[in-house]
């Protein structure tokens, strides 16, 4: 609100007369629309007047062109007067009157002191509890309205501190203080300048007794559900009765009658105060309770009744579970098969078992898209995509994906199948040609993954892998010494596991991932590489105070020659550094190098990240960062020293894919020949 301060310096210069302007008591008919009516203000220097304008620009406005009246004039006082208490000027008066012909508008305003919010101290409280807390309930309702200032200029306004006690209130009433109350406050005035009051208040907080939950009784016709009931909620009994338990009682209520068919139950929860406890009847009317006879499938065109009918089947023949029922739902969503899935039990008829309708709208099967970008390893990217989501109408997808870059080029062919042999599993086959340069070496490489995917407890899942490639390196200056197998078959089986609480996958903003995986290539497979890799990675997102956000991430990894395998091809050890791990690197030089400079990779690999980001505008954050990571040979060995650092500022625009990122990372601790920083562009998060 970039009118504050100029309004500020209006109200601080208005002359205070105390005494209001006189008015002309004979009608003042109203000009026509082509009026040339004015609105003077008196007393203000012309950046004053111009701050006032912007404050009352509507009414100014419409009495310019509509003609200055009497109620015209009174509503432009009313408001001004309005905008001066509400910044501080709480004895501030406004008068007006007419003049001249065509009428012009002449407001004179006077007032007292700026009355500023100073400290805000409390009484009664405990040693948990939180003032600062407590302080910005206090602030809100100001905070909220005047978005513009600091909370060191915020003005006293008495309204919003009543506001502000019943926030507090509320607050320890929601943590089951339920006869809590606040205020009212006690204020000291404290000369800030000559034109500015602070306002110091100190408010008394009577929390009262701590209640907790009494007697659980149930009303209505619960009838022969009461016994369950009773014995489902005894742990609730005897826990303090703050929002939280409140609401578990009544979920845990409204979940165990929907478990027994009765989707259709209402419950009211009324309370009662008895000494320190609080008893709660539940009221419930249980509805009709039936079964799933059968499957009915309304609006599908492309995809398949039997495979909808099969989607739903274990609903069929039992009591309707509607949690169950929004599960499969979300799952058929989360695939892209459907724009809508809604869901209705054919109540019509009396019958104990009726049909479950579901109805769908579709989602475009067929998408076709085209892509271009550029990063500062693979320098421009093309890219083509073709899908089908809906292969046969099967719900099975099938795709192509292809990307050239000045690096070289890949194509991809996919089939994901999330109900595979009508299974809890889901599986996914992807078959990879690709043709690449790095620094000091290229390869090609004909690769295919196999997964069976089983996911449980809704954010875990856990994966076998069965992976095989044909790979060709060939030289780009880095010695062969160096290079390990040049051509060779890679064939190994894995398993991995990942636990995923992330909001979003492309631009995350709060949640939790954890992810390992350990694969074994062995010569049992036809491998001609025998090895053990092992992965994992943790990644944490919260916001924090404003708009303030918080990223940080571990990654580690190893990968070791076993058998008869003496050393480990360059194509299979780790790198690092770069846009995704240490950007104080260019990407992949962060380690061992060939005599040439070109880097070799190495078997031990540990990265560790933390960012912070902030809008800033036009959809632009910004970004602060700091990274930490090592990349060692197998005769090295693991370990967590010899850290390389970054620390440095980027840029990011949020895209529905990942973020558009622009960093520079600068190196604190430079070794000699390592970098003092990189620039790095890329999209999707870094860690």
């Amino acid at each position: 609100m970039r009118l504050l301060v100029p309004i500020l310096v209006l109200a601080l210069t208005v002359p205070r007369t105390g005494t209001p302007a006189s008015t002309e008591e004979s009608a003042v008919a109203p000009a026509s629309g082509n009026s040339s009516s004015k609105v003077t203000i008196l007393g203000l220097s012309k950046g004053d007047e111009t701050a006032a304008r912007k404050l009352i620009a509507e009414q100014i406005n419409w009495i310019e062109k509509e003609g200055a009246t009497r109620p015209r004039a009174d509503d432009a006082a009313f408001l001004l007067e309005r905008g001066l208490r509400r910044l501080g000027f709480p004895n501030a008066s406004v008068q007006w009157e007419l003049q001249g012909s065509p009428p012009t508008v002449t407001l004179t305003a006077s007032h007292g002191k700026t009355r500023r919010l100073g400290e805000i101290t409390f009484t009664g409280l405990d040693e948990g509890d939180d003032p600062k807390r407590l302080v910005d309930f206090i602030e809100r309702a100001t905070l909220k309205r005047e978005t513009g200032l600091l909370r060191q200029a915020l003005p006293y306004v008495e309204s919003d501190i009543e506001a502000g006690l019943e926030e507090v209130a509320a607050d320890f009433r929601s943590q089951g203080y339920l006869d809590a109350a606040a205020g009212p406050v006690a204020e000291t005035e404290a000369l800030r300048s000559d034109n500015e009051l602070a306002i110091d208040v100190v408010v008394p907080v009577t929390k009262g007794s701590l209640y907790h939950v009494g007697k659980i009784t149930f009303s209505g016709n619960a009838g022969t559900e009461s016994t369950a009931l009773t014995a489902l909620l005894a742990p609730q009994a005897g826990l303090v009765a703050n929002v939280d338990n409140l609401s578990l009682v009544y979920a845990n209520a409204g979940d165990y009658l929907a478990n027994q068919g009765y989707s259709e139950a209402t419950i009211a929860m009324d309370a009662t105060r008895r000494d320190a406890l609080l008893d709660l009847d539940l009221m419930i009317l249980k509805g009709r309770q039936y079964r799933v006879a059968a499957i009915r499938v309304e609006g599908n065109k492309k995809t398949s009744t039997r495979f909808l009918e099969k989607r739903f089947d274990p609903l069929v023949g039992r009591l309707y579970d509607p949690k169950q029922a929004e599960r499969i739902q979300r799952e058929l969503l989360s695939n892209g098969l459907f724009r809508r899935i809604s869901l209705q039990p054919d109540t019509t008829t009396a019958a104990e078992a009726v049909d479950l309708i579901v109805s769908v709208e579709e989602a475009k099967s067929r998408e076709l898209g085209i892509s271009a970008g550029y990063g500062t390893y693979d320098g421009a990217i093309l890219g083509f995509s073709a899908r089908q989501n809906n292969l046969f109408g099967s719900g099975r997808l099938a795709a192509f994906d292809a990307e050239y870059t000045q690096r070289g080029i890949s194509g991809r062919l996919r089939y994901e199948d999330s109900w595979f042999l009508e299974s809890p599993f889901k599986f996914d086959a992807g078959l990879t040609a690709l043709t690449r340069e790095h620094d000091g070496y290229e390869k090609e490489e004909l690769g295919l993954l196999l997964r069976l995917r089983y996911d449980f407890l809704e954010h875990h899942s856990i994966s076998l892998l069965l992976g095989g490639s044909d790979v060709n390196v060939n030289s780009l200056g880095i010695p062969e010494e160096y290079l390990g197998t040049t051509s060779y078959f890679a064939n190994s089986v894995g398993l991995a596991y990942s636990f995923d609480l992330r909001d979003n996958p492309n631009t995350p903003t709060k949640g939790f991932l954890a992810e390992g995986a350990v694969e074994y290539g062995t010569s049992a497979l036809g491998s001609d590489i025998d090895f053990i890799r092992g992965t994992g990675r943790l990644s944490y997102y919260r916001p924090l105070f404003g708009n303030l956000a918080l990223a940080l991430g571990a990654r580690t990894g190893f990968i070791v020659s076993s058998g008869d395998t003496e050393s480990i091809p360059i194509d299979l050890r780790f790198f690092s550094g770069g846009s995704t791990s240490v950007r104080s690197f260019r990407e992949r030089h962060l380690g061992p190098k060939a005599p040439n400079g070109d880097p070799i990779g190495g078997s031990y690999m540990n990265t560790f990240n933390i960012e912070l980001t902030h809008p800033i505008a036009w959809g632009l954050k910004a970004a602060a960062f700091g990274d930490a990571g090592n990349l060692l040979t197998e005769e090295e060995g693991y370990r967590l020293n010899d850290f390389d650092y970054a620390i440095g500022l980027g840029l990011r625009y949020d895209l529905p894919t990942g973020p558009i990122r622009l960093d520079y990372g600068w190196n604190p601790a430079q070794d000699e020949g390592d970098p003092s920083g990189a620039f790095h562009f890329s999209i999707g998060i870094a860690f």
